[in-house]
């Protein structure tokens, strides 16, 4: 069994990568950084030359920029938008077969203090929510064409690997307020 990982380098891309190797199978890692196979998910001759030639049977498309700032609202697009859409078009073109999972997030969702699940309204609250929102209708389109297309909603997942600029790890990091 082959897979594809872009987004390899990131948190979930490495978690995922070390799960696949305990269950031998072949891995090909990409990343725009990192020991990877470097691409960048947002350019479409890249990733259909890695499809193409590599047929995998599993494609993980995790590569994002972790961040709701609208600075990064061109970034966000080109990676998760942009990136979806190039994951799919090469995947029905070169291997129809393969297994698609696109990551969506729990901040895409309208969020009203209630338990949410995948039939609660998107929110478009952020550039990285809009470019999720757009991954979601795009992996539905392709699904209709007959694609196995997946998205899974990862919510509030932390680690170690999180970078040190993430809002998380800037909170852990904050030294506790001391009673003087």
């Amino acid at each position: 069994m082959k897979t594809i990982v872009f987004g390899a380098n990131g948190q979930d891309g490495h978690y995922l990568v070390e799960l696949l190797r305990r269950q031998d199978v072949e891995i090909l890692g990409v990343s725009r950084a990192g020991p990877w196979h470097h691409a960048d998910v947002g350019d479409f001759s890249a990733v259909e030359t890695l499809i193409r030639e590599n047929e995998p049977d599993y494609i993980f498309h995790l590569a994002a920029q972790s961040t709701t700032s609208h600075e990064a609202l061109f970034e966000n697009h080109r990676t998760i938008s942009t990136g979806t859409i190039n994951v799919l078009e090469a995947a029905h073109r070169h291997c129809p077969e393969a297994r698609v999972f696109i990551t969506g997030s729990g901040v895409q969702f309208c969020n009203v203090g209630a338990a949410l699940d995948e039939n609660t309204p998107f929110e478009a609250s952020s550039p990285y929510a809009i470019a999720r929102i757009q991954s979601v209708f795009a992996a539905r389109y392709y699904r209709s064409l007959g694609l196995r297309t997946y998205v899974g909603y990862l919510f509030h997942h932390e680690s170690p690997r999180r970078p040190p600029k993430h809002l998380s790890r800037m909170i852990a990091r904050r030294p506790a307020h001391r009673e003087w």
